[in-house]
């Protein structure tokens, strides 16, 4: 059997880019739910290897990740297309610019939580809305 979801709620500083390798090298093919709350020392290079490892993932949840600045959210699009909601809820180090990128391509995206993002701006709530 293969993993489809995985939710770790509060793992916070043990959760860094060694955990993140180890994960992504595991059989991710089949998961459709990622959840690392708290994961605050989770970096961009990390999240994108884990995401090429879960082509597949439907809900991807992130809240509290403050290491992202951006660069693997821009990925979204191109290695997760069918992402349907997206909780990015005080990942403050990830841009406007990224977040409207990811939004627009991810044509599947449904439920989108950017609270806590100092980041989101009036134009960001319209691009959202429009994707």
């Amino acid at each position: 059997p293969r993993l489809e979801r995985l939710e770790l709620m509060y793992c916070g500083r043990p959760f860094g880019d060694e955990a993140a390798a180890a994960l992504s090298e595991a059989s991710l093919s089949e998961l459709r739910i990622l959840a690392l709350g708290g994961a605050y020392r989770l970096s961009d290079g990390s999240l994108t290897r884990i995401l090429k490892a879960a082509p597949h993932l439907l809900e991807l949840r992130l809240p509290q990740a403050s290491k992202l600045a951006g660069d693997a959210i821009e990925l979204l699009p191109q290695l997760t297309p069918r992402l349907e909601l997206l909780d990015l809820n005080e990942c403050r180090g990830v841009g406007a610019d990224s977040l409207a990128y990811a939004v627009t391509g991810l044509k599947h995206l449904h439920s989108l939580n950017l609270s806590g993002m100092g980041e989101v701006n009036d134009a960001l709530r319209t691009d959202a809305a429009l994707a």
